[in-house]
């Protein structure tokens, strides 16, 4: 199922799950690499007060999860009426560092002064067989290591007060028999065990004592770094800072991309308005910043099918960025264009689906040497993107993927299929290898099509009669582009 909230900057995606834990963490890329054990188990959060200890996702707690409506931070409220205790998250990947960070409210609901630990696990995987990592902690700086490679992930927390977390503990998970580390934490208390490898998890602790309806809050952070030495310089930033100064920036950053838009959604309801911007903020957090625009980062399916869904579709990324270029956004097309220029054959085609890192992605049913049909994206989007946009901004256009021709997989191409007519049409459409090669110009490309191309329209794969015909009245009456509003196909 999806998840509740996705947070990212373009480079480091989270997830989290219904009960507020991470449950899917991606980095480099959005989509790659899921660094967590979504599969088996979720980072955990616990509770020990008056000698009672409790899991977040207990049956005792009850959650409410969401994000803010102008920003992508999540509003998680879980609560215990048992324990008597609340505990609130703002949860947010900084805009500009790679670090995922909470600021949690932590809110004493009895009468009386207690004790209440908080208890922060962390279970990664960065080798993808569960086997290679090192977990430790460092002592002279206070936090925890978990690295593998070229990646490196520091964990940290303290009180509003400065106080760091006063327990850790590092161990083995999901080896050799053994359930985790996380397991240490239920009679309130940590072993302190320093080092561990393989597969491994950990635990830190916070203690707050807190008066009667009183509350406190702590911040918790993890860096992802491609070195031990890079994610220091970003966690001494964060300590420099602060994490609610990067929230707030974050938010800032937010506001003004949501900006862009404002004009358009004038006109909508209050509520239509809030739909919307969640609907931007949630396709932002699936694009990469390098173009690539991920399906789902949700890695649920995975426990039940063969792969996931962290791949991009050209297809569908132009259905993602067809809303964002009608709102005015930019930025984000031009980096899927080049996106899709940079993994064009040198025939002119897409393949089925990609990895965020440019990598053709697995196959379920195509031969490798064969190209996806991509009619979807040619005729009923990139079209009506390049019309919007060329009538709001003469003289200028986005479209380089026009001349990509419709091909027939050899799954569905039975030898009856191949025996019907294909007909030939002389659209007027620029090359499409042609304005790929000039992305890095195409503010100043010419609105209108240069020369005639022939496009291979397949009849028997799903093309019908009716929009050829709109194909071709589209063509004599503005040069090679669909009127958005009249030649729209359902």
């Amino acid at each position: 199922m999806g998840r509740p909230v996705m947070l990212g900057n373009g480079s480091l995606t989270v997830g989290l799950n219904e009960s507020g834990l991470v449950h899917d963490f991606y980095y480099p890329y959005v989509g790659l690499d899921n660094l967590t054990t979504a599969r088996s188990m979720d980072h955990k959060v616990g509770v020990w007060v008056d000698n009672t200890f409790s899991w977040v996702d207990g049956e005792s707690w009850e959650i409410q999860v969401d994000f803010e409506r102008d920003a992508l931070v999540s509003l998680v409220v879980a609560t215990n009426k048992q324990l008597n205790v609340t505990l609130e998250f703002s949860d947010f990947v900084d805009h500009e560092l790679n670090a995922f960070c909470r600021r949690i409210t932590v809110k004493n609901l009895a009468d009386h002064e207690r004790t209440i630990r908080l208890f922060m696990h962390q279970v990664f995987q960065i080798s993808r067989g569960g086997r290679g990592d090192t977990a430790l902690f460092v002592p002279d700086d206070h936090y925890i290591l978990d690295y593998k490679g070229r990646c490196s992930l520091l964990i940290y927390g303290q009180t509003a007060n400065g106080q760091q977390f006063d327990q850790f503990s590092v161990g083995n998970y999901g080896i050799e028999d053994k359930l985790g580390t996380y397991k240490d934490a239920e009679d309130g208390e940590l072993t302190g065990n320093a080092v561990e490898h393989g597969g491994v998890d950990s635990v830190i602790r916070f203690s707050l004592e807190l008066a009667g309806k009183e509350e406190s809050k702590l911040d918790y952070w993890i860096v992802a770094a491609d070195s031990q030495y890079t994610a220091e310089k970003v966690h001494n930033k964060i300590l420099s800072d602060g994490v609610q100064a990067r929230l707030e920036e974050t938010r800032h950053n937010w506001y003004e991309w949501l900006d862009i838009a404002r004009d358009e959604l004038q006109s909508m309801s209050e509520n239509e308005r809030t739909l919307v911007k969640k609907s931007l903020m949630v396709i932002r957090a699936h694009t990469d910043k390098r173009g690539g625009i991920i399906a789902s980062c949700d890695s649920s399916i995975y426990n039940y099918g063969r792969d996931y869904y962290s791949y991009v579709w050209p297809r569908d990324g132009a259905y993602a960025m067809w809303p964002l270029i009608r709102l005015g956004y930019q930025e984000e097309p031009k980096k899927f264009f080049e996106f899709c220029r940079d993994i064009l054959t040198t025939d002119g085609y897409l393949m089925h689906k990609y990895q965020p890192d440019r990598a053709i992605a697995r196959l379920k049913h195509l031969a490798f040497y064969q190209a996806a049909r991509i009619k979807d994206v040619l005729f009923r989007q990139l079209v009506n993107i390049e019309k919007r946009f060329v009538k709001e901004q003469p003289g200028k256009h986005f479209l380089v993927m026009h001349g990509l021709r419709d091909v027939i997989d050899g799954r569905e191409a039975s030898a009856g299929a191949k025996a019907r007519a294909t007909e030939l049409r002389e659209l007027d459409v620029p090359n499409a290898r042609e304005l790929a090669r000039r992305i890095g110009e195409v503010d100043e490309a010419s609105a209108h099509a240069s020369h005639g191309r022939y496009i291979e329209f397949t009849w028997a794969h799903g093309l019908p009669e009716r929009l050829l015909q709109q194909i071709l009245r589209a063509v004599q009456s503005c040069g090679g582009v669909f009127d958005l509003e009249r030649d729209r196909t359902h």
